[in-house]
């Protein structure tokens, strides 16, 4: 079972009972790669049967990050990336059912089709995680970054898999079509992963966005690698390639596991997360990736002119990358700084420098919602007016800055007397103003006598001695029924 209290954002990784599980399936599967316990005879067959728990675990974790989400993109994603677990699943088993069985395994055989069916509906769910959530001013750099990766990862899937396998001899027209089929599966999770890192979602939580990325790069990395094997003639079920697969399969559990409830329904920053900066280096990491095949296809002939070339423009390709990731540090540093005057600026827009108290621009803005707020739920609420008495004989008096130090002293005595949930502001010279939200009329009138008290009683250090008072006048919106001369003991109407 998967644990299901999931609140909160100290929730960001997996329930420590999937963490625990995951954690011990990997160490079972690579205590027996490592020990080869079993026999030589039965690694094909034990290594078969061990893949079968992590692909359930990981099916079960899909369906429970489905049911968490409720509805929405995000829900049908999982469900669809289950249905894919289930396929690979299937696939196990078939395979299976060939290894218990005696006689000659035929390629390709029932399991393929259940294998293959992994990649389309994998990618199906990588797209309604991601969804059509272009900005207009980044659509264009980041399909430009998605198909650059893209075409990194084809171009060393093509090198190390594609190509040789579309000129080897497989044993006919349908054994080469399914060897070719794996492959271009490792081209439809590369484009899956260039759209997960380009444009990751704003609704998946992003501790699973991160591990959904290490389990696509370690599955296709398995899947490359086993195809290589395979060509080569030395690939035997329970290989080391498949601890990598089992790796991969339990980091989509993991991923899953990650996911939280109300993922759907919170708000996005933005219409997309923020590149981090490692995965702004992924383009760059696929333009390395295509120089790397093209100087391993160079390295056996002449070292002029072909190689030569090519390690020239290898070389002229990385400084003109890392000129530009230089330039793309220094304006993150300066989108940051930017950001940073920007929170400053809005917090001076809208407080008193006088008191540090909300000035009248802010208490404004809090009185509309908290009207709004008490019209939509029928709830009363109350403004109180506050007045310092003759504060322009005690400003003539000590003379202004005296006067001041007492409005900012008076702002935090006033404030002080409030309720936790009030609004407390400077409405301009000596006037103030407290928003109370959801009360009545007599609450706010025994707030106000609680302000008055509060002031009159306190010693204030600006006006050495001298005393200070406040008047204070209430204005109440009523709740509906109470406008309609309604009965006290008459029910509410929504």
């Amino acid at each position: 079972m998967i644990d299901r209290e999931v609140q909160g954002d100290a929730a960001a990784w997996p329930s420590q009972r999937l963490l625990m599980t995951a954690a011990a399936m990997f160490a079972a599967y690579l205590a027996w790669q490592l020990t080869g316990l079993g026999g030589e005879g039965n690694s094909i067959l034990i290594g078969n049967i061990a893949i079968v728990p992590p692909t359930a675990l990981a099916a079960v974790a899909c369906w429970a990050a489905a049911r968490r989400c409720e509805r929405g993109r995000v829900a049908y994603g999982w469900v669809v990336m289950g249905l894919a677990m289930v396929a690979y699943l299937l696939g196990e088993i078939a395979q299976l059912i060939y290894e218990l069985n005696p006689g000659e395994y035929v390629f390709p055989s029932l399991a393929d089709p259940f294998y293959l069916c992994f990649y389309p509906l994998f990618l199906t769910a990588i797209v309604l995680f991601t969804g059509p959530r272009w900005r207009r001013g980044r659509s264009l750099r980041a399909a430009l970054d998605m198909v650059t990766i893209a075409i990194g990862g084809a171009a060393v899937v093509w090198y190390v898999v594609l190509g040789p396998t579309a000129y080897a001899d497989t044993g006919g027209p349908l054994s080469t079509v399914v060897s070719l089929a794996y492959p271009a599966g490792d081209l439809v999770l590369i484009v899956a992963l260039a759209q997960l890192l380009v444009d990751p979602s704003g609704h998946v939580r992003r501790r699973s966005l991160q591990l959904l990325a290490a389990a696509i790069s370690a599955f296709i990395v398995a899947d490359v690698v086993y195809a290589r094997l395979v060509l080569e003639e030395t690939y035997a079920g329970g290989n080391l390639v498949d601890t990598l697969y089992v790796a991969a399969i339990l980091l989509f559990a993991l991923a899953a596991g990650a996911e939280r409830p109300n993922a759907e329904g919170a708000a996005p920053s933005g219409a997309a997360r923020p590149h981090g900066r490692a995965l702004a280096l992924a383009p760059y990491l696929a333009v390395a990736a295509v120089f790397a095949v093209l100087i391993a296809a160079e390295s056996d002939a002449d070292f002029f002119p072909g190689l030569s070339l090519v390690l020239a423009a290898a070389l002229a390709a990385a400084l003109v990358a890392l000129r530009q990731l230089l330039a793309q540090t220094e304006l993150l540093a300066v989108h940051q700084r930017l950001r940073a005057a920007h929170r400053e600026l809005a917090a001076l827009a809208g407080t008193d420098p006088l008191t540090d108290l909300p000035n009248q621009r802010t208490l404004t803005a809090t009185i509309d919602a908290a009207l709004e707020r008490s019209r939509r739920e029928d709830d009363a609420c109350a403004l109180l007016f506050c007045d310092i008495d003759h504060f322009k004989a005690l400003n003539d008096t000590l003379g202004h800055a005296a006067g001041d130090a007492a409005l900012a002293e008076f702002g935090r005595v006033a404030a002080g007397a409030l309720r936790a949930g009030d609004s407390f502001g400077r409405w301009g010279g000596e006037e103030f103003v407290a928003v109370l939200p959801n009360i009545d009329r007599a609450g706010a009138a025994a707030i106000a006598e609680r302000v008055r008290a509060a002031v009159a009683s306190h010693a204030f250090a600006a006006t050495a001695g001298m005393p200070m008072t406040v008047s204070i006048g209430c204005r109440q919106r009523s709740l509906r029924r109470q406008a309609r001369g309604s009965q006290p003991g008459e029910p509410r109407r929504g």
